[in-house]
């Protein structure tokens, strides 16, 4: 994160685009344009040459969206990013609370009549024809424009990346593309459609069995692919590949294109064919309208739950990169207590990348899943902060500190976020802590009936907080990705409907990661990574089958932190399973890959019963 720049000229420049009848190809200027943070995949992070969001406003929070007219440039984002919002934009910018319809703004503030432009290859379907039909009602017209204006405006926008494609062995995936193909293709039959579209990045990677590094903290690559009944195209700069991938995409009867060839052949297949087109909801709409409506089916495709639902073979690589990574976070934490206890100067920064040091020891280590959030003190309560430069605090024994991070093994992906006080915290710190931990506990002890939807247990991990006026502005669970990304769909534990949620089965992964903050003083957040599990109960109603929740994440939490008294009986059992695993799992891998590690005695004095006393 970075503190404000002065945006001025960003602004001046797009006003003067806005203006350019020959750029924007409409018949007259255009009164507001639209600025999305997503690039043409939709993915949870961009290329440092899509992120025109940051460039044009200074934000570099991973959800927002900007509107800039004659007059005004305004910012919307939601509640994880006000505070972050707040520090980075400089005076010519309005920070908009989520909760303000920028169709309504819109409509209140444009003359009638008013052009609103945007980039139709960043807006999905359902969000273009959601904000068409908002400004009709204005009597505004929301129009393509297919030059993107704040490209043209960007004289030092960075070239796009085209670093090398890599296989993950099937020893790592478990199942052939071949047999994805076919899996896939039983369900276009079933849909009666002729072609599927991919247009999300990890898709593409995992019916692949391919990975890349063309975004920063992520093992994908970007690309485009078109599955046929017996065939497909993939759309991709050539140069990344090496010939062993070449041949195997040729194996299974796919042929090779050009990255930017991706809505020509669109063209030509729908020219060429009479039957549907299948679409995901987060395709977008520059792809989506080459197709006539109703040759359309838009929604999740038939790779979102085959990817999300694991196989053995993935299952048991992740269970072994959350060991190996918890290690990794251990071996850091008895570090930094050590260092930071003996006065020595160590900042937010410098622990990153000693926390990435240990990582990098790892075997099969690829990269970090997402940039490390290490937030000492006020900085913790910035939901997704950053350090910088400019922002770099150091890790006292006066204030808590919080540590979010995770890796991309060739096993599997990893998240896992820990609090601590390596002085003396406060009751009220120690109480926020035990009502974040139980919330935690609540939703791994849990237990629900077969494909319930995630968001039915979100409020289990809030009531501890609920019940002293407390809350936190984020979900409590994303899924997550095998050697792909870190937030992987359809199914994210949040306080309100997923319309793409399919429901809970057996070998997903998600996160457990509720919180507090307390702007301007600390934040709190203990987040492991949970695998769906059946369970056998004594009753099962009308068959449906229930489900639970297993423990994969294990590094200790801080005694210190912890108000024994709010806790039930049942709790200080659970608490005393996991430590008492946390010390054997994890124990036995730094004693057998670091046996002279100082984290191997941390971990035992970690690691003791809790009881009442």
């Amino acid at each position: 994160m970075l503190l404000a720049v002065n945006t001025t000229l960003q602004i001046l420049l797009l006003r003067n685009l806005m203006t350019n009848l020959d750029v924007t190809g409409t018949e007259k200027e255009l009164s507001a344009y639209i600025v999305p943070l997503n690039d043409a995949h939709y993915g949870s992070k961009i290329a440092t040459c899509d992120q025109r969001l940051k460039y044009i406003s200074g934000f570099s929070g991973s959800a927002g969206s900007v509107i800039v007219t004659g007059n005004s440039a305004l910012l919307w984002t939601d509640g994880r990013y006000f505070t972050q919002a707040t520090i980075e934009l400089d005076g010519n910018w309005e920070l908009m609370r989520d909760d303000n319809s920028q169709g309504e703004f819109l409509n209140r503030n444009l003359t009638r009549g008013s052009l609103v432009g945007v980039d139709p290859s960043l807006y999905s379907k359902t969000e273009w024809e959601n904000l068409e039909t908002l400004l009709k009602v204005g009597g505004h017209t929301l129009v393509q424009v297919h030059q993107n204006l704040i490209d043209l405006a960007w004289d030092t926008r960075p070239p796009c990346p085209a670093e090398p494609v890599f296989p993950l062995e099937i020893s790592f995936t478990g199942r052939n593309t071949s047999d994805k193909l076919t899996d896939i293709r039983a369900q276009m039959l079933t849909e009666a459609a002729d072609a599927v579209v991919l247009s999300e990045l990890d898709e593409i990677a995992w019916l692949l069995n391919l990975r890349g590094s063309d975004l920063d903290s992520s093992s994908v690559f970007i690309s485009y692919l078109i599955i046929r009944n017996n065939s497909f195209q993939f759309f991709i700069n050539s140069a990344k590949l090496n010939e062993t991938i070449v041949s195997g995409i040729v194996r299974d009867n796919g042929q090779i294109l050009a990255y930017e060839e991706i809505g020509v052949k669109l063209s030509e297949l729908v020219n060429g064919t009479m039957g549907k087109i299948w679409f995901s909801t987060n395709c977008n709409y520059a792809l989506v309208s080459r197709v006539p409506e109703n040759r359309q089916i838009v929604k999740l495709t038939p790779i979102a739950l085959l990817k999300a639902v694991k196989n053995d073979v993935e299952a048991d690589g992740m269970r072994i990169a959350l060991i190996k990574d918890a290690a990794a976070v251990i071996r850091y934490l008895a570090w930094l207590e050590d260092s930071v206890t003996k006065g020595e100067n160590q900042t937010e920064m410098s622990g990153a990348a000693k926390l990435l040091e240990f990582r990098k020891e790892n075997v099969n280590f690829l990269t970090t899943s997402f940039q490390t959030i290490s937030g000492s003190g006020s900085n913790g309560a910035i939901i997704h902060y950053r350090p910088s430069v400019e922002t770099d605090k150091q890790i006292t024994t006066s204030e808590m500190y919080l540590v979010d991070s995770g890796a991309i093994y060739r096993e599997g992906t990893t998240d896992i976020t820990r609090t601590m006080h390596f002085g003396t915290p406060t009751d009220f710190q120690r109480e926020c802590y035990t009502r974040v931990l139980k919330g935690q506990i609540a939703i791994v002890t849990s237990t629900f009936p077969l494909k319930i939807r995630a968001s039915r247990i979100d409020a289990f991990a809030r009531r501890a907080l609920w019940a002293v006026g407390l809350d936190y502005n984020h979900g409590t669970g994303h899924g997550i990705g095998h050697a792909l990304n870190v937030h992987e769909g359809p199914s994210y534990i949040r306080s309100y409907y997923m319309p793409d949620d399919q429901g809970y089965r057996a070998n997903m992964f998600t996160s457990n990661e509720p919180g507090y903050y307390r702007e301007g003083e600390f934040g709190i957040r203990l987040e492991n990574i949970i695998k769906v599990v059946e369970v056998q109960l004594d009753n099962n109603f009308q068959n449906l089958g229930f489900l639970g929740f297993q423990d994969l994440t294990f590094v200790p939490y801080q005694h210190k932190l912890i108000k024994h008294e709010l806790l039930t009986a049942e709790e200080l059992n659970y608490l005393n399973e996991y430590q008492a695993k946390t010390r054997q799992i994890v124990g036995e891998f730094i004693r057998t890959n670091y046996p002279n590690d100082p984290s191997n005695a941390w971990l035992i004095k970690e690691t003791p019963p809790f009881s009442r006393a």
